[in-house]
């Protein structure tokens, strides 16, 4: 993976909207110090590279002006009768070229080295963020499904709970009405049983009761009927109509 400033001023992380998760500033900080320091090796290496060029087309105007300098190896009178002289050897290269282009290449390596370290940093460090990034998003997408999960299973136990209860209310209240109609049904044949009891009795008529003031005879006054209520049906009010 090569990694290029464009590459870090371009990265964008997914903005987490949770508790959990690191600050957004302290990321964008951080990148903006990865940035700067890649820009700074970037311009170092750029000016190694212009001082390599600088010292190639020295070493080349160097050369040049040493062979427009070299003078032409004259040619001797030759004697007829004697042999001819040796030629001249060539000029040996100034030992300050050989010293520059050895500069120059440690340079270009040193360059090299620096600028592939900074890039594997640079690599290491986003590759670092990145996993950080994911593994948060990926444990606050966890949590978040963990709770909807409980909060499903908390209204699923409530509205169980709440139907059961709703069923045994029910079941009393069913109950209640069966009785209270049971009730009204005895009641009605008991005041019925009892009126007729009155108008018609088994041993004949009362015998009439004579007042002292006046002298005539009184019928007795039938005793109230009393019915017992349970606790139940306390507070119900009874129709005529049933």
């Amino acid at each position: 993976m090569t990694l290029t400033l464009e590459d870090i001023r371009a990265q964008q992380f997914t903005i987490v909207r949770l508790r959990e998760g690191y600050a957004v500033k302290e990321v964008d900080d951080f990148l903006d110090a990865v940035e700067a320091a890649l820009t700074r090796l970037r311009r170092e290496n750029e000016a190694l590279r212009a001082q390599l060029a600088a010292a190639t087309r020295k070493r080349s105007q160097q050369q040049s002006r040493q062979q427009v300098a070299q003078p032409h190896p004259a040619v001797p009178p030759a004697d007829r009768a004697g042999p001819q002289a040796p030629a001249p050897l060539p000029p040996r290269p100034a030992p300050d070229a050989g010293n520059a282009a050895r500069l120059l290449e440690m340079a270009q390596q040193v360059a090299d080295r620096a600028t592939e370290t900074a890039r594997r940093e640079a690599e290491a460090l986003v590759g670092e963020a990145r996993g950080r990034a994911e593994s948060i998003e990926r444990a606050a997408r966890d949590r978040a499904e963990a709770l909807d999960r409980d909060a499903r299973d908390r209204h699923r136990t409530s509205i169980g709970a709440l139907e059961s209860a709703r069923s045994v209310l029910q079941a009393r209240i069913d109950s209640l009405h069966s009785f209270e109609q049971e009730y009204r049904t005895r009641l009605k044949s008991f005041v019925a049983l009892q009126l007729n009891q009155l108008e018609i009795p088994a041993d004949g008529p009362p015998a009439p009761t004579v007042r002292p003031e006046t002298g005539t005879p009184s019928r007795p006054s039938p005793a109230p009927l009393k019915v017992p209520v349970p606790a139940q049906l306390r507070g119900f009010h009874l129709d005529d109509d049933d």
